[in-house]
């Protein structure tokens, strides 16, 4: 069995707002209107909050692309960081390389020793 217009009023939430918008109490009689797609209620009342739907859906969606925005403002800072990052340990390490191969410039050229020589002078010498 279908609920009776003054059932309809006591218990439908969207009907109650309706009414609420428009301005006027959610009575049976509006109920039986409303339910109809008649009088003040459907008329004013609906609109009113499809009209708040909508722009609450719009907000929402703002909100979205402003933060949508904002990571990408964020995601640009962290990426130019982390170029800046990167160059600075590219140079250190060529730095670091040049000063290794100045280093090695500086030590005495290889008098054709090998290391089997070296090995063996060393033996010879701890055997006298």
């Amino acid at each position: 069995m279908s609920q009776t217009n003054r059932q309809f009023a006591e218990v439908d939430d969207y009907f109650k707002r309706c009414c609420d918008a428009a301005g006027i109490p959610a009575t049976k009689r509006q109920a039986g209107k409303f339910r109809g797609k008649e009088g003040r209620a459907w008329n004013e009342g609906a609109t009113v909050l499809r009209a708040k739907k909508a722009q609450d859906q719009k907000e929402r969606e703002e909100r979205e692309r402003q933060e949508k925005k904002r990571l990408a403002e964020e995601q640009k800072v962290l990426d130019e960081q982390k170029r800046i990052d990167d160059e600075k340990k590219r140079q250190e390490e060529a730095e670091l390389a040049e000063l290794q191969r100045l280093e090695d410039a500086e030590k005495p050229a290889d008098l054709g020793v090998s290391v089997a020589e070296e090995t063996q002078v060393e033996e010879e010498s701890q055997q006298e």
